[in-house]
């Protein structure tokens, strides 16, 4: 593939898009996907809130190891990655959460999140447990620009991008 993609490019992509699908592991080894609301830092460290009854967190519990998709189906470009998973915030679910998490959550991080407090993530909305912002450090990313043409790509799409 001749086209280059450079690591800001793609970290400015990602900050113009709020949701990711991601995929976790079951205790017996099954694939289980949803969508997050997610915010990214500078670092290509993703943030993202879930509910501690949830099946990713159980899961990532268990097997914090991750796969990552964001999509714009209009500009046909797409950016897989992999990572590891952790817990970096828990609190009680609340109708003042978003106002609590964002006095307690650190500046950069404070920052990273704001993009997901408008709208309210669903999970806030939803019953499944307490609340924990989840940090994915991504170890891997792969590009694809599917609106270029087959004679400048020779059908090759994907580009791994160093990080």
């Amino acid at each position: 593939m001749k086209t280059k993609i450079t690591k800001k490019q793609v970290l400015d992509f990602l900050k113009q898009h709020k949701h990711a699908g991601i995929s976790t592991v079951t205790p017996k080894g099954l694939p289980e996907a949803a969508t997050i609301y997610y915010g990214v830092d500078k670092h290509f460290n993703f943030y993202f809130p879930t509910g501690t009854l949830s099946r990713k967190f159980k899961n990532i519990q268990k097997n914090p190891h991750v796969a990552l998709a964001v999509t714009d189906t209009k500009k046909l470009i797409t950016v897989q990655m992999e990572g590891v998973a952790k817990v970096v915030y828990l609190t009680k679910k609340s109708i003042n959460v978003v106002q609590t998490l964002t006095k307690a959550l650190s500046p950069g991080l404070r920052e990273t999140l704001q993009s997901l407090w408008d709208p309210v993530p669903p999970v806030i909305k939803m019953k499944n447990g307490d609340l924990a912002i989840l940090q994915v450090e991504i170890k891997w990313v792969r590009w694809a620009d599917f609106s270029l043409p087959v004679k400048e790509t020779n059908g090759e799409y994907y580009l791994e991008v160093k990080i």
